[in-house]
């Protein structure tokens, strides 16, 4: 399993809907008008009320939003994706992760989130001295966290991954030095935090006790809280608020919001229908003998497989049988979607249209549609008739769903995409937002074609790509019709594997042998 990367923090992030302050020294910046002048040093001398700290302010509004209330906003949303977006294998992932029951889990999971932005309490925030507020944010959990009986180690991570939401982990050595204010503004922060918890009903804070567990849990919840702050920022669902509310219904107005939310940016709606159809009925043809292999092995897993591996020449089926494996695991194990994975951009566009077709034929009563995801999709897909933007003229929520999963480190989170490799390996990097699609990629059916085109280079960060997706616990098909037996067991050592008869792997080849390794005892299942 990789290491949790820590990064330095760079730039801030613009969400949509939103003003904020630019970076560096703002000295003579406007004031939020009808907020208190705190005190520039980093003792504050008087207490006051968590309400008066800012952490939006519209200039030509000349509105604020309070920091609590934004906090609100995040976790709300952070709910509402577990109540309604989040896949069952996802939640049940996390579930075991912290060790929690479905309710305690999904407050967890909201607490976490909503307290991306405490950094903002800090007295260089509050007076416009300095607004990035990665850092702080990072330290200040830290501390609250390592108050509430975490272990040390552990929330440095969590922290470095909600500090981080903004592009990058928070290495170490930063929180260790940035300056968060002393006096009434730590009683401040923790006073914030504790108001929060309380908000969301959150008894004790359960993180995963394994170091590995751990990287896979703030992987995705670094991805998590960056999709919730984008969300939660957006003022056409959530409006700034400047009177005085009790957090409590606040928070239960938020609720309602954040639905509208996801309802408008096309979060829901897009669920399979948990049914596995027929091979014959979703294509026009009966499955040949690999597909018939396929089909027969996938009626006897007891358990999502980590990798399946498909070598057979080009023209027999292999495409066909990745489709109907996907839909069929998704399906039988509650996951997210799937990705397809293609070496060129030409070969994704091709690909698209065969995904959109079957897509189109496997859930035509549903609103479930493939996104393209290369730097030319847009130019291809305005000549394409499975464009969303070309079927939903005039509709703006739909408008507004097909422009929020648009962008390159969104499109991945879409429930079903084509698009070239690169993409899923900016998520094992260190791009801006890596974690933004690493938590897209989670629990989905990744599809690599074509896997044995690719050069040493880019073979070696595949196998970073196939370990985090391990830990993510997203299922790999890997077509070839080329794939050497170094390449095949580099591959499969990447998924845990020291050679081909591994756990929770299967291998088909041209003469349609079949093997499933389970983890506990070791049985074979062959099919003519």
């Amino acid at each position: 399993m990789p290491p949790l990367t820590e990064h330095t923090e760079s730039g801030i992030n613009r969400s949509e809907g939103t003003r904020r302050w630019s970076t560096g020294l703002t000295h003579n910046r406007i004031r939020p008008a009808g907020y208190p002048v705190l005190s520039s040093e980093e003792t504050l001398s008087q207490p006051f009320q968590i309400v008066h700290l800012w952490a939006k302010y519209d200039r030509h509004a000349e509105t604020c939003h309070p920091l609590i209330y934004h906090l609100l906003d995040v976790a709300a949303v952070a709910t509402r994706l577990w109540d309604l977006a989040l896949s069952p294998a996802q939640k049940i992932r996390l579930q075991n992760l912290m060790d929690l029951d479905d309710k305690p889990a999904r407050q967890q999971l909201a607490l976490l989130a909503g307290l991306h932005d405490i950094g903002k309490a800090t007295p260089a925030f509050q007076n416009l001295v300095d607004t990035r507020h990665g850092v702080p944010s990072a330290a200040i959990v830290n501390s609250w966290l390592t108050g509430k009986g975490v272990d040390p180690i552990h929330a440095r991570r969590l922290a470095s991954a909600i500090g981080g939401h903004h592009g990058r982990w928070i290495a170490a050595h930063e929180t260790m030095v940035v300056r968060t204010g002393k006096g009434h503004w730590k009683k401040l922060q923790v006073a914030t935090c504790d108001a929060l918890q309380q908000a969301l009903n959150v008894r004790a804070i359960a993180l995963p006790s394994q170091v590995e567990d751990l990287n896979a849990f703030a992987a995705f919840l670094s991805g998590l809280v960056s999709v919730c702050d984008w969300i939660g920022s957006n003022i056409n669902y959530f409006p700034y608020e400047e009177r005085e509310i009790a957090l409590q219904a606040y928070y239960t107005r938020d609720l309602v919001q954040a639905q509208q939310a996801l309802a408008g940016l096309g979060w829901l709606g897009r669920s399979p229908d948990r049914c596995q159809p027929a091979f014959e009925s979703l294509f026009p043809f009966p499955p040949n003998a690999l597909q018939r292999a396929g089909i027969n092995v996938l009626q006897k897993l007891p358990d999502t497989p980590r990798l399946i591996l498909i070598e057979y020449p080009t023209g027999g089926g292999k495409t066909e049988l990745a489709l109907y494996t996907a839909d069929w695991l998704v399906n039988r194990f509650g996951l997210s979607g799937s990705y397809i994975a293609m070496p060129t951009q030409a070969t994704s566009n091709q690909m698209y249209g065969r995904v959109s077709e079957f897509l189109e034929g496997r859930y035509p009563e549903a609103d479930i549609q493939a996104r393209l995801i290369h730097s030319q999709a847009e130019q291809v897909l305005d000549h394409q008739p499975y464009c969303p933007s070309n079927q939903h003229e005039g509709n703006k929520s739909e408008w507004d769903a097909a422009d929020w999963f648009a962008t390159g480190k969104r499109a991945l989170i879409a429930p079903y995409a084509v698009g070239t490799i690169d993409q899923a390996l900016l998520s094992v990097v260190g791009a801006k937002h890596h974690f933004v699609r690493l938590f897209g990629l989670s629990h989905k059916v990744i599809i690599f074609d074509e896997i044995h085109s690719y050069d040493i280079y880019m073979s070696v960060i595949i196998e970073r790509l196939i370990q985090w997706l391990v830990a993510l616990e997203s299922p790999m098909i890997l077509l070839s019709a080329t794939l050497s037996r170094s390449a095949r067991a580099k591959l499969l050592r990447a998924a845990g594997a020291s050679c081909e008869d591994s756990p929770y792997t299967l291998r088909l080849t041209r003469t349609y042998g079949l093997e499933i390794i389970k983890a506990e005892a070791a049985c074979a299942l062959h099919s003519t």
